[in-house]
């Protein structure tokens, strides 16, 4: 019968109370140690990935910096060893995409922003990427359907309000086109622009 502490109530001797004791404390010590060495290994294998983590960003942040003194071979080099080093990096990819737009290899760039897009679909920079890279291929609605995704997951993108309005008045949808460039005005971003274009 079980008692209401939860184990059988009897009547034990001393020896046999200390063989217990020592048999709990003896098991106790055991699953402390297992539980020790679990964590043990856990903090290994989360130093590991930490530093392969800082391997990856370290890749983007060289990336940055060529990218920013326009040396879009080494950029490139970057981020795909960063992609290598992690490839559900989304922000490697992105900027992988974009480095290869601006060397002109729209497929390339295509396939690199479509990844993001796999990896990240509520991330509204994947969808602007996407877009200045289908209006360089000349491909203007899905340009408007990837910005107005961007303004769908952040509706105070201006950017996305500004290029889609772009686009729009080329495609003589003045009334959708004067929409956007007045809610990039309320934004007060570009706003001289957004107010000469509508």
């Amino acid at each position: 019968m079980i008692s209401k502490r939860g184990f059988y109530p009897m009547k034990m001797s001393k020896i046999a109370a200390v063989a217990l004791l020592v048999m709990l404390n003896g098991a106790a010590a055991a699953g402390y140690a297992a539980q020790e060495e679990q964590v043990q290994v856990q903090e290994e294998v989360q130093a590991k990935a930490d530093e392969e983590q800082a391997a990856d960003i370290k890749a983007i942040i060289a990336g940055n910096e060529a990218y920013q003194k326009h040396d879009l071979t080494n950029a490139l080099k970057f981020y795909r060893q960063a992609i290598e080093l992690n490839e559900q990096s989304t922000p490697a990819h992105i900027n992988c995409g974009v480095v290869l737009r601006e060397s002109g290899r729209l497929e390339e760039a295509l396939a690199e922003f479509k990844i993001a897009q796999h990896l990240e679909p509520e991330n509204r920079v994947v969808y602007l990427s996407l877009g200045l890279t289908h209006v360089e291929m000349q491909k203007y609605q899905e340009a408007i359907e990837d910005y107005s995704k961007a303004v769908e997951l952040d509706a105070e993108e201006p950017l996305a309000y500004m290029n889609r309005g772009i686009l729009y008045r080329n495609n003589r949808q003045y009334e959708a086109a004067a929409a956007d460039f007045t809610k990039v005005i309320e934004l007060r971003a570009e706003g001289g622009r957004a107010y000469k274009e509508r």
